[in-house]
């Protein structure tokens, strides 16, 4: 087999199920966590936290670093929030919305996810 024949992917698209498992409606576009983008984001990130924090979530951080964009994540008025805003951040940090997080840090790790099958982009 010709391992070289796999070509990397910028993303993954995530669907987000709530802590049950339905459908949430919500789309992430993930960058790997070995990605030069993913690391620029986390020393960021990380930056912001530590003022929000004392003792910031690392796995809350590094997620929040792997998201590109979404879809579909708004606040209590219905209005989009940003994934590079403090409210993003507070989403995070916040240990009642783990279920969200873990499922864009799963992904973020999951080198597997960020190749593309031959013949396909």
């Amino acid at each position: 087999m010709d391992i070289t024949q796999f070509t990397r992917k910028e993303t993954h698209t995530v669907e987000i199920k709530d802590p049950h498992g339905a459908e949430t409606g919500i789309k992430v576009d993930v960058y790997g966590g070995d990605s030069k983008e993913f690391r620029k984001r986390l020393i960021e990130i990380n930056r912001k936290a530590q003022e929000m924090t004392k003792e910031p979530n690392p796995m809350a951080v590094a997620a929040l670093a792997a998201v590109k964009s979404w879809e579909n994540v708004e606040d209590g008025d219905g209005n989009d929030i940003d994934p590079d805003s403090d409210e993003a951040l507070d989403i995070f940090l916040n240990r009642e919305t783990a279920w969200f997080y873990d499922q864009v840090y799963f992904v973020a790790n999951n080198r597997s996810l960020f190749f593309s099958k031959p013949g396909k982009s």
